[in-house]
């Protein structure tokens, strides 16, 4: 079975090119400065295999894929999910559990919907279901 790449990362090494005048860098998903910040994104891998692999990607229609050491952040089909969320970021906490963040991305304006903080793994289907609407299995 081939095994799925992650592309991209969840920061930049420079600042956001939509942005001039920050005075600051951005994690920026759209920047085409984007670096991979972890040659091999096992955490992020692994957050894969939880939410149900290749089976959860084809039941979501989960797209773009991004992985960090320490997150994984993936796109969603547009008017798919409630609410219009179109993005999902699952971040692990050193206190071992997760924080799973429900996005919005649009023009002109990108926002948070909903955030779940300290989620167990054996909770993280549920939630995303919860949040999203979407079931990750049969």
């Amino acid at each position: 079975m081939p095994t799925i790449q992650l592309t991209g990362s969840m920061g930049c090494d420079k600042r956001c090119e939509r942005d001039e005048d920050a005075q600051e860098e951005y994690d920026c998903v759209f920047c085409p400065g984007k670096q991979p910040l972890d040659p091999d994104p096992h955490v992020s891998r692994t957050i894969l295999d939880q939410l149900g692999g290749r089976r959860f990607l084809a039941m979501t229609g989960a797209k773009d894929l991004l992985g960090s050491s320490d997150a994984l952040m993936f796109r969603l089909p547009s008017g798919f999910a409630k609410d219009g969320i179109n993005m999902v970021k699952i971040s692990l906490r050193q206190t071992d559990t997760y924080t799973v963040e429900a996005l919005r991305l649009g023009l002109p304006e990108s926002k948070i919907i909903e955030r779940m903080d300290f989620v167990y793994v054996e909770d993280l289907q549920r939630i995303f279901t919860k949040l999203t609407g979407l079931d990750t299995h049969l």
